[in-house]
């Protein structure tokens, strides 16, 4: 009988250890899935960011065709060095490529009296598209232009002081404006947190995309829209594109 009792409890502590083994080796939950979102000519991954809204191009589609996701990141997840403050974010809204002017037209877009291609912004006075949803009488704003040399860019700004008004800023390549950037007081996400600026870019034909950063920020510039450019095309990547 004490043999018996012996050979049990033997069994049974065999028994306990290959329990603990077996849920040692029990392989750890699946991650959950990502969600992919597809604009344009590319699907997209978003890890480490908050998508606030998408629009669909159809409703109803499966799986659906966006015109447009907004979503948005603290400044120095993605790009070390930039500030991170209460309630400051990075926004980067992915457009259909349909939805971005061409490189060598934003002046164009935006002002009504421009003549065309100079190698440099001709003369000092222009006048705001009168179509402008900030000028809903018609009226024509006179905009006069300065160099940013910290930035490396025109501005062309309100002739008299309007903080409701935009100021736009430049880069040319060669007699190409190849940047546009508008800063203003209403730019989603500012609401509340001061100026914003938005740049807007086109990439091939697969997408384009509008980064909005602190107008605080505009010296950084060139290094927030490589950023965005980087962790977009890294998204791409991830969603299989």
């Amino acid at each position: 009988m004490r043999d018996l009792c012996r050979t049990f409890g033997v069994a049974l502590l065999l028994g306990a250890c290959a329990a603990l083994l077996g849920c040692s080796q029990t392989p750890p939950p699946p991650s959950p899935k990502a969600e992919l979102y597809r604009v344009g000519g590319a699907t997209f991954d978003f890890a480490g960011a908050e998508v606030l809204q998408i629009w669909p191009v159809l409703p109803f589609q499966t799986p659906p065709n966006l015109a447009r996701v907004a979503l948005q990141m603290q400044p120095g997840r993605l790009m070390a060095g930039l500030p991170d403050a209460a309630g400051s974010v990075v926004q980067i809204d992915v457009l259909a490529p349909e939805g971005n002017p061409a490189a060598d037209q934003p002046l164009f877009v935006n002002f009504a009296d421009w003549p065309g291609r100079e190698v440099r912004i001709a003369g000092t006075q222009y006048h705001y598209d009168p179509h402008s949803k900030l000028l809903p009488d018609g009226g024509r704003a006179v905009y006069v232009r300065r160099n940013v040399a910290e930035a490396g860019l025109e501005a062309l700004e309100p002739a008299q002081p309007d903080e409701t008004a935009p100021i736009f800023y430049l880069r040319r390549s060669g007699k190409i404006v190849d940047t546009s950037i508008d800063c203003r007081a209403h730019v989603p996400p500012s609401t509340g947190t001061g100026s914003y600026c938005s740049l807007h870019r086109q990439i091939g034909r697969d997408y384009g995309y509008r980064v909005l950063f602190r107008r605080d920020l505009l010296a950084h510039w060139a290094k927030i829209d490589a950023a965005a450019r980087d962790y977009l095309a890294r998204a791409a990547a991830r969603g299989g594109s």
